[in-house]
């Protein structure tokens, strides 16, 4: 093979494994960046600023700032991230990533996006997962089974149960406005809370 030909291979490849990473990203993604971390430790996350991965304490932790509102947080491979706060504004998308781990702790975390466990832990102690995002939301990932302690459903449109998730574990389930579409297996082991206005639950179709 001549050397033009080879460098020409080396670059395509790079470029083409470079631009797929840039496309993969949103300004105002977050991930983690550290082994073990409280949610609001601005200093172990990084952002993506439109061309790189940046660490900027002052730029808050995900959802702390209403100027800097959080697209998709990832919580990375070996990182684990624990809940210590109740962030004051919705994030995006969450997503474990195979490996990660997320810890609820007794705190809220709004999201407006998809929760999405990649065969990474879950581990929800007391916390409140609130879905309001005014479109189309998902549980989904590569997890084939989901739990969660308080799960809100409070949102103009459709929550759904998706990807390899077919089982879905809940302690208390609210449904304050929107629509469920639930999976194959639900369990419920606390109270379901449904508000008068509401199309209720939606079993998947057979």
């Amino acid at each position: 093979m001549k050397p033009f030909t080879r460098a020409f291979i080396f670059f395509s490849l790079f470029f083409g494994i470079f631009a797929s990473d840039l496309l993969a990203q949103t300004t105002g993604d977050y991930r983690s960046n550290a082994a073990t971390f409280n949610w609001n430790a601005a200093a172990s996350w990084q952002r993506w600023n439109g061309a790189a991965w940046t660490s900027n304490p002052a730029e808050g932790h995900p959802g702390q700032n209403a100027s800097g509102i959080a697209g998709t947080v990832t919580i990375l491979n070996t990182h684990t991230v624990t809940l210590n706060v109740s962030p004051a504004q919705s994030i995006g998308n969450l997503v474990i990533a195979s490996g990660g781990t997320f810890v609820g702790g007794n705190f809220t975390l709004s999201t407006t996006g998809n929760f999405t466990n990649n065969g990474g832990t879950f581990t929800p102690s007391t916390s409140t997962i609130t879905f309001t995002g005014s479109g189309a939301q998902a549980i989904n990932g590569s997890a084939a089974s989901q739990t969660f302690n308080n799960l809100v459903i409070n949102k103009g449109n459709i929550l759904s149960v998706g990807g390899s998730t077919t089982t879905l574990n809940v302690v208390n389930l609210t449904l304050q406005a929107g629509t469920f579409t639930a999976p194959a297996t639900v369990n419920i082991s606390g109270n379901v809370l449904l508000r008068p206005a509401l199309t209720p639950l939606e079993p998947v179709p057979t």
